[in-house]
Protein backbone atom coordinates (compact mmCIF):
# COMPACT_ATOMS: atom_id res chain seq x y z
CA UNK A 1 0.00 0.00 0.00
CA UNK A 2 1.74 3.57 -0.78
CA UNK A 3 2.04 6.25 1.16
CA UNK A 4 0.06 8.49 -1.50
CA UNK A 5 -3.07 6.09 -0.77
CA UNK A 6 -2.68 6.42 2.85
CA UNK A 7 -2.19 10.47 2.88
CA UNK A 8 -5.56 10.72 0.18
CA UNK A 9 -7.73 8.78 2.58
CA UNK A 10 -6.90 10.14 6.04
CA UNK A 11 -6.06 6.55 7.32
CA UNK A 12 -3.20 5.89 9.12
CA UNK A 13 -3.69 1.83 10.19
CA UNK A 14 -6.24 -0.66 10.24
CA UNK A 15 -5.81 -3.97 11.80
CA UNK A 16 -8.64 -6.59 12.30
CA UNK A 17 -9.48 -8.09 15.18
CA UNK A 18 -12.33 -11.21 16.11
CA UNK A 19 -13.78 -9.71 19.09
CA UNK A 20 -14.83 -11.77 21.82
CA UNK A 21 -17.39 -10.89 23.46
CA UNK A 22 -18.93 -8.61 20.94
CA UNK A 23 -18.54 -5.51 20.19
CA UNK A 24 -20.72 -2.74 18.41
CA UNK A 25 -20.14 -0.32 15.51
CA UNK A 26 -19.21 2.88 15.69
CA UNK A 27 -21.15 3.66 12.54
CA UNK A 28 -24.01 2.01 12.51
CA UNK A 29 -24.34 0.55 16.32
CA UNK A 30 -24.79 -3.14 15.47
CA UNK A 31 -23.18 -5.81 17.46
CA UNK A 32 -19.94 -6.76 15.00
CA UNK A 33 -17.63 -9.70 15.97
CA UNK A 34 -14.83 -9.50 13.32
CA UNK A 35 -13.56 -5.98 13.57
CA UNK A 36 -12.02 -3.26 11.64
CA UNK A 37 -10.33 -0.69 13.67
CA UNK A 38 -9.00 2.15 12.02
CA UNK A 39 -6.63 4.47 13.39
CA UNK A 40 -6.58 7.78 11.48
CA UNK A 41 -4.37 10.23 10.45
CA UNK A 42 -5.43 12.86 13.84
CA UNK A 43 -5.39 10.17 16.16
CA UNK A 44 -8.75 9.08 16.92
CA UNK A 45 -9.48 5.50 16.04
CA UNK A 46 -13.04 4.16 15.05
CA UNK A 47 -14.35 0.44 15.42
CA UNK A 48 -16.39 -1.18 11.95
CA UNK A 49 -17.98 -4.05 10.79
CA UNK A 50 -17.20 -5.91 7.74
CA UNK A 51 -20.33 -3.91 5.93
CA UNK A 52 -19.25 -0.45 7.30
CA UNK A 53 -15.98 -0.88 6.37
CA UNK A 54 -16.50 -0.80 2.59
CA UNK A 55 -18.81 2.14 3.31
CA UNK A 56 -15.73 4.04 4.64
CA UNK A 57 -13.98 2.45 2.13
CA UNK A 58 -16.10 3.27 -0.82
CA UNK A 59 -14.05 6.64 -1.98
CA UNK A 60 -10.81 4.43 -1.70
CA UNK A 61 -11.36 1.49 -4.28
CA UNK A 62 -7.71 0.21 -4.17
CA UNK A 63 -8.04 0.01 -0.38
CA UNK A 64 -11.10 -1.58 -0.61
CA UNK A 65 -9.92 -4.66 -2.70
CA UNK A 66 -7.41 -4.49 -0.04
CA UNK A 67 -9.64 -4.93 2.89
CA UNK A 68 -12.09 -7.60 1.22
CA UNK A 69 -9.79 -9.93 1.05
CA UNK A 70 -8.38 -9.27 4.78
CA UNK A 71 -12.13 -9.26 5.73
CA UNK A 72 -12.46 -13.00 3.93
CA UNK A 73 -9.44 -14.56 5.39
CA UNK A 74 -10.43 -12.87 9.05
CA UNK A 75 -13.62 -15.38 8.50
CA UNK A 76 -12.25 -17.65 7.27
CA UNK A 77 -9.93 -18.25 9.86
CA UNK A 78 -13.18 -17.04 12.51
CA UNK A 79 -15.09 -20.22 11.14
CA UNK A 80 -12.22 -22.11 11.42
CA UNK A 81 -11.72 -21.48 15.15
CA UNK A 82 -15.27 -22.03 16.13
CA UNK A 83 -15.67 -25.15 14.03
CA UNK A 84 -12.16 -26.66 15.25
CA UNK A 85 -11.55 -26.93 11.31
CA UNK A 86 -8.40 -26.37 9.89
CA UNK A 87 -7.37 -23.23 8.24
CA UNK A 88 -7.77 -22.49 4.53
Amino acid sequence: MSNSLLEKTGIRRVNFYVASPVETCDRCGQGIRNVALVTFKDGTSARFGCDCIEKVLATAPNLRRLFRRNAELLKSYSDALDNSQPIR
